[in-house]
């Protein structure tokens, strides 16, 4: 089937046929050359014949968005040739998806090009930041499946935002906070403090201790995290090494910017912690500039440098402030707190408690506003003179009646068990009640100690035993209650006294705690050992004892004597004997007296 494209056009067509024919002359050609193809692949196909060699292959990859381009554009033109030619509207339909592609493609590249590079990077950080605020922000009720993707498209975002803009010390900045996050979410065993230290060498990069300069914000973050660091561990050597390294990021911030009023404040706690309390003092002033509410660490302060002037100034400068603040929003609860706390310094205890009524009242009961309260109680219970019984009852009574397990009030009512005074059998009555309302397994361990010291052993056992059923691990209470059971009269229950400190032990070795706390178990062993009379299996525990730090306890170091005496071990008793002559010597010397028979050891 011929097209005509090199026949001349007949005149009887007149001049709209001649133009119309030389106006679809490239339609019609391309249309030819697009049935030429067809042809050509369809023999190619019937004959088995190999695409395209290596060579045409690299090529076609060169030149594979120009043929593609051309291959649109035929398409389109294709299918108007075939029309022009055929007046089949089927053609005219088949060139239009060819239009669309090639329209789209177009569009999508003017607005590739026409999209900012900053643009990008604004859209990046505001995604990135606002999935990183949405999994870390507190109270947040997500799963942890849910908070690690938001965490992992943070990352994302940010790595994006870093490859746009290598340089941009706040997209590494925000990089390193979500590798942060995302490692602690994780809590995969082993591999979390790994993944941590890789994040924090991202932000130590960024904010380096040794030298000057740095990204003020990624100081600030490591200077956070250090102080939390100090706060966390318990180890003396590790809590100076993080205090320090928090101190001279502190300090970096402060040389970016003088006037940054957190940095100050965290200055001064550090300093306070350590008791350079003009360091802190310092700081404090510099910070009072720009943010008034410090003037109440300024007053404790001052109170500590023992200058009563200046605390009292500053503590009404700081309860002028807080009060403003809370009379804008009297649901802050941490304002509420600090108020009354500033109510105590100014010795208003009238003023403080009324501020935690109301306080109480609007948010229907919190237990943090009735510890407070009943702190305030107690400390204004002192501040009555000494002979005023009835009325530091009163106080104590109200301070239980606010808080049914407030320590303290329990620690002022057995302390006042030991007085010879009206108030002893008062005390009585208060704590028979307490038991009552809410049988606190602290009055019960407070009672136990204060029967113990008194030789009542009948009574400490009862309070041990209500201590135990409440807090069936609890090694100090297990220790004491099988000393009890071991000295019990007149027949002492030596099976239920091992069956107790044998738990304590195995439970001790299990969660690893320290030789010196599990130094008064062996001890307690040891004792009921010795008072069976089995007198190498006391030696073994109580040379464990005084090994593990009981070294200076002269009931241990008797009992081994007595053992070794026991044991015929001549040499090892008298140097026992030669020692303990020692300890007695220089405790006559000291006026002090021997270690009590019972030992508690001190919890955790």
């Amino acid at each position: 089937m011929s097209t005509g494209g090199s026949k001349k056009p007949k005149k009887k067509g007149g001049i709209g046929a001649t133009i119309n024919y030389y106006l679809t002359l490239p339609s019609r050609w391309l249309a030819e050359r697009s049935e030429r193809q067809r042809v050509r692949r369809q023999r190619d196909r019937s004959e088995n014949i190999p695409n395209i060699s290596l060579g045409s292959r690299i090529v076609r990859t060169i030149v594979w968005p120009f043929v593609s381009a051309g291959e649109l554009i035929g398409g389109f033109f294709g299918g108007i040739g075939r029309y022009a030619t055929t007046r089949n509207g089927m053609y005219l339909l088949q060139g239009i998806p060819s239009l669309v592609v090639l329209v789209s493609t177009i569009a999508l590249a003017v607005v590739a090009m026409s999209t900012k590079k900053e643009n990008l990077i604004r859209e990046y950080k505001e995604q990135g930041d606002k999935a990183l605020k949405e999994a870390t922000k507190e109270n947040g009720k997500i799963s942890d499946t849910t908070r690690q993707f938001l965490l992992s498209r943070a990352q994302l975002c940010y790595e994006r935002w870093m490859m746009l803009d290598n340089n941009n010390e706040e997209a590494k900045f925000d990089h390193a906070k979500a590798s942060f996050e995302a490692e602690k979410n994780r809590k995969v065993p082993g591999s979390e403090q790994q993944s941590n230290d890789a994040a924090l060498s991202e932000m130590r990069r960024l904010a380096p201790h040794f030298e000057p300069g740095g990204y003020k914000q990624a100081h600030d973050w490591l200077a956070d995290y250090y102080m939390k660091q100090a706060g966390e561990t318990k180890d003396p050597l590790k809590q100076k090494e993080y205090r320090d390294l928090a101190e001279v990021h502190l300090m970096r911030v402060l040389i970016a910017d003088p006037e940054d009023t957190k940095s100050h404040f965290l200055l001064a706690n550090l300093y306070l912690q350590t008791l350079h309390l003009d360091k802190a003092l310092s700081h404090l002033l510099v910070a009072e500039k720009y943010d008034k509410g410090v003037n109440f660490e300024l007053a404790r302060i001052y109170e500590s440098m023992n200058q009563p002037g200046n605390s009292a100034q500053r503590a009404q400068m700081a309860f002028a402030h807080i009060k403003a603040q809370l009379d804008q929003n009297p649901d802050d609860l941490k304002s509420r707190l600090r108020l009354a706390d500033t109510a105590v310094m100014l010795k208003d205890y009238k003023t403080a408690i009324d501020v935690l009524q109301d306080g109480e009242k609007l948010s229907g009961g919190s237990k943090q506003i009735n510890q407070k309260w009943a702190d305030i109680l107690l400390k204004a219970m002192l501040e009555l003179p000494s002979d005023d019984l009835a009325g530091r009852m009163e106080y104590l009574d109200q301070a239980i009646r606010v808080d049914q397990g407030n320590e303290q009030a329990f620690r002022y009512l057995t302390r006042y068990l030991r007085e010879s005074n009206p108030l002893k059998a008062v005390a009585q009555e208060k704590i028979d009640e307490a038991i009552a309302k809410s049988n606190s397994s602290t009055l019960h361990l407070l009672l136990s100690d204060y029967y113990l010291g008194n030789g009542q052993n009948e009574l400490a056992q009862k309070h041990l035993e209500a201590v135990l059923r409440a807090q069936p691990q609890s090694l100090p209470v297990m220790n004491n209650l099988a000393t009890v059971y071991a000295m019990a009269k007149p027949t002492p229950d030596f099976n239920r006294a091992m069956d107790l400190i044998n738990a304590c032990i195995k439970f001790g070795l299990e969660m690893n705690i320290a030789p010196a706390n599990m130094a008064y178990f062996y001890d307690t062993r040891g004792q009921i050992f010795t008072a069976q009379r089995r007198w190498a299996e006391a030696a073994a525990d109580l040379e464990k004892a005084v090994g593990y730090g009981l070294s200076d306890n002269l009931n241990t170091r008797n009992a081994l004597l007595r053992c070794y005496q026991e044991l015929g071990k001549k040499s090892l008793a008298e140097e026992e004997a030669r020692v303990i002559a020692q300890m007695k010597k220089k405790q006559a010397d000291a006026g002090a007296g021997t270690t009590p028979t019972t030992q508690k050891p001190p919890q955790g």
